[in-house]
């Protein structure tokens, strides 16, 4: 039995209360905190400068609209329209699927190529609000009401069942098509020695050390106080490297291997190899 739309408390109040501190959190984080913990502006909105460069005050909206809408159009649209699919387009039918739009775009106009695409974990906010339009849509069609300005009327074809299969099968596929976890992507999974291997030269490097690490091994140094992801040097102490665990798009575009051929032209001396491992030292200064 459904309850009228009286019967149950408004929590109109609250949801403006929490959307009001959420928006004022990531103002402080992105505009305050970052850049006084990077010593510098934070990169989050330097991916937006492309916008309005090289303009002047008269020309700055029709051009930053222009550049905005190209991105949008070539980089992005390709990956918001993958993430519905892989719901089967069912958030559509809802209204509520344009709330995902709001990260979606936010995401889509940064100068960043991943961030853009919606890849990596810049997806994640679109999906999980295309998943709330998902669940209005499927709750609409439970109850043969409206979506949207569609009235279902007596489509019975549309009920729950057919529909949940429907969702169920072309998450399946988008799984085994796009997904790094899908069988037909080989994994590797380190065997006991790499492991290892892995943590003696973690242990090697002093604790107080500054470092420069591949993607993968980073989880393994979120104490340290001073770390970044390999090929970002930043006059790191040492570096260590291990060619056999995945290397993302990400580090490779951005001169992975270029760095690594030239580490020694940098001022880096090789002090340990275990396997795949490689450790790395900066020279002292002379």
């Amino acid at each position: 039995m459904r309850l009228p739309p009286s019967s149950g408390p408004s929590h109109r109040k609250h949801a403006a209360v929490l959307g009001t501190v959420g928006l004022g959190w990531i103002v402080l984080v992105v505009f305050v905190l970052m850049p006084a913990v990077r010593g510098g502006e934070s990169d989050l909105t330097e991916r937006y400068s492309y916008l309005t460069e090289d303009t002047r005050p008269a020309t700055v909206v029709p051009i930053a609209a222009w550049r905005g809408g190209v991105r949008l159009a070539t980089a992005t649209a390709g990956g918001a329209a993958g993430l519905e699919a892989s719901l089967a387009g069912v958030p559509l039918l809802h209204p509520a699927s344009l709330l995902a739009a709001v990260p979606a775009v936010l995401n889509g106009l940064a100068d960043h190529p991943q961030q853009s695409r919606l890849d990596l974990q810049y997806g994640v906010a679109p999906l999980a609000l295309s998943l709330v339009a998902a669940a209005f849509a499927l709750g609409d069609l439970t109850h043969r009401r409206r979506i949207g300005a569609i009235s279902l009327g007596r489509l019975d074809v549309l009920r729950m069942p057919t529909v949940l299969a429907g969702v169920v099968m072309v998450a399946a596929i988008s799984f085994l098509l796009g997904s790094p976890f899908s069988p037909r992507f080989a994994g590797y999974t380190p065997d006991a020695a790499h492991r290892q291997s892995i943590a003696i030269a973690l242990e090697g490097i002093p604790p107080e050390a500054s470092i420069s690490s591949q993607g993968t091994l980073l989880p393994h140094l979120s104490q340290r106080k001073e770390v970044s992801e390999f090929p970002d040097l930043r006059d790191a102490d040492y570096v260590i490297i291990d060619r056999d665990l995945p290397i993302t798009d990400q580090a490779r575009a951005a001169g992975f291997d270029t760095v690594l051929e030239t580490l020694h032209e940098r001022g880096y001396s090789n002090i340990l190899v275990l396997g795949s491992v490689r450790v790395y030292r900066r020279d002292a200064s002379p």
